[in-house]
């Protein structure tokens, strides 16, 4: 069975679909929880607040609340304040697990408990706070919280790079070995793949030497960046230690992601030779995000003015139409990309659409995106595979060609040879002829006479032995 882009794009989009439906019911709640959230309110004020400042009466009229599926403040680097109010139906002090599911630089939380006005202790976590001085030692953003029984407020103070989402969910403390153990899984499934698929072209880089597949390298390692930094894993792991990249990872990754993305498209489609307004759109491509990454890394306070998410958006669309336009011209490496893009894309509209307050921030849809990623890289990579196989064909068919115009080069070579012999054979025979004629009469001469003797005798010698 031939595998068309068409196909190949219908069987994208249903693993896709089928990823994020098995993902679905993980996020079932359990109805016996006798802890219930009634309000959610967020306070666009500066971190450097007390928590017992923003509770005061004076600051009631700022707190807002918002209607969205999930919590969604922008970008906000003065920092934000967040509060829920909770029902703990239970006689006694009841033992939860705060889970964020989105990265923060800074996530501090206290519980105050509205009946006796007493606050519990701050409990800190973050990309910015060592492993082992969180509360809770998880590469997951999760706090201990001790609720006590009737009406308690919990308030978290935030700090981020990128917008502000908060998705989050409560957990037992039991719970969580198994939420650790699912994303660890995932994560390793993720980075496994990604190496694999890295060194594979890696491989080919250094004995092909077509600097597509170094850019393809560039490109996976500015993804697994980026996926390293949105679900915490990288502070955890590899850079807790350094503050300049703890503050600047989320948004920097993203810049790269994007910023190799934008030149492994403008190789692998060879848009140098396409020229024209695509070559000329791939580089306003490339330096918007060159311009962003700059920005995050020198300037991250700024990084509100690039408006990352809009340009995002727009190089996604800007991706596909390059793609589009070099299929239609009879490209078949484009037709790959705009099918692994799409499937990226997809992937990633859940996300989009949960910022944008449409559909709840949930783990399936930060899931179903890293599923997009592992599609895409591998469909590139198949493509790269793919057009190593139609080169070899292309050579193959050149050799062939230039064997049968050699084959046709010598024959014709022998043809004109054996014609050139022959009249060669011609002329001496004709030479011979002269030599042994008298050019007064036409006769034999001397010569001629002689030779015709001496072949007569040799003829008669030949008869009769006698002669001899």
């Amino acid at each position: 069975m031939q595998l068309t882009v068409p196909r190949l794009f219908h069987t994208v989009v249903l693993t896709l679909v089928v990823w994020a439906a098995l993902c679905l019911p993980a996020q079932v709640a359990n109805a016996a929880d006798p802890i219930e959230i009634t309000a959610i309110e967020y306070l666009l004020a500066p971190n450097s607040e007390s928590f017992r400042t923003v509770a005061e009466p004076s600051f009631a009229p700022l707190w807002q609340t918002s209607d969205q599926p999930t919590l969604n403040m922008g970008y906000r680097p003065e920092g934000a304040w967040v509060r829920f109010h909770i029902t703990n139906h239970a006689a006694n002090e009841v033992k939860r697990l705060l889970l964020v599911d989105w990265s923060f630089t800074l996530i501090e939380a206290r519980i105050l408990n509205t009946a006796r006005g007493e606050w519990s202790s701050a409990v800190h976590t973050g990309d910015s706070v060592a492993p082992h001085k969180r509360d809770v030692n998880s590469p997951i953003q999760v706090l201990p919280l001790s609720l006590p029984p009737g009406e308690a407020e919990v308030y978290l103070r935030l700090e981020a790079t990128a917008p502000m989402l908060l998705p989050f969910r409560l957990l037992a403390p039991s719970e969580l070995p198994k939420a650790e153990r699912d994303n660890n899984l995932l994560m390793s499934a993720f980075f496994g793949a990604m190496l694999v698929m890295m060194l594979y072209n890696a491989s080919l880089f250094i004995f092909t030497r077509d600097a597509a597949y170094l850019f393809y390298c560039a490109y996976v390692l500015s993804g697994a960046f980026y996926v390293a930094s949105i679900f915490s894993f990288g502070p955890y792991f590899l850079w807790w230690d350094s503050p300049w990249l703890v503050s600047r990872a989320t948004v920097l990754s993203v810049s790269l992601g994007f910023f190799g993305a934008a030149l492994f498209e403008r190789q692998f489609l060879e848009l140098r030779r396409q020229g024209g307004w695509l070559l000329h759109l791939s580089h306003v491509v490339l330096g918007y995000w060159l311009c962003a990454a700059l920005v995050s890394a020198f300037a991250p306070q700024a990084i509100g003015y690039v408006r990352i998410e809009h340009g995002g958006s727009l190089t996604c669309v800007a991706a596909i139409v390059i793609a589009v336009v070099c299929w239609r011209r009879g490209s078949i490496s484009a037709g790959y990309f705009l099918v692994a893009w799409t499937g990226l894309v997809c992937a990633t509209l859940g996300i989009t659409l949960a910022m944008a307050g449409i559909i709840p921030m949930t783990n399936s849809i930060r899931s179903t995106q890293l599923a997009g990623f592992i599609l895409e890289f591998l469909l590139l990579s198949v493509a790269l595979a793919e057009r190593i196989n139609r080169e070899k064909a292309s050579r193959l068919q050149a050799q062939d060609a230039l064997l049968l115009m050699q084959q046709q080069n010598t024959a014709l070579l022998e043809s004109s040879v054996a014609s050139r012999t022959r009249q060669l054979e011609q002329a001496n025979l004709e030479l011979k002829r002269l030599s042994n004629t008298d050019s007064l009469t036409g006769l034999s001469n001397r010569r001629g006479f002689e030779e015709q003797v001496a072949a007569a005798i040799e003829r008669k010698r030949s008869i009769n032995p006698v002669l001899r």
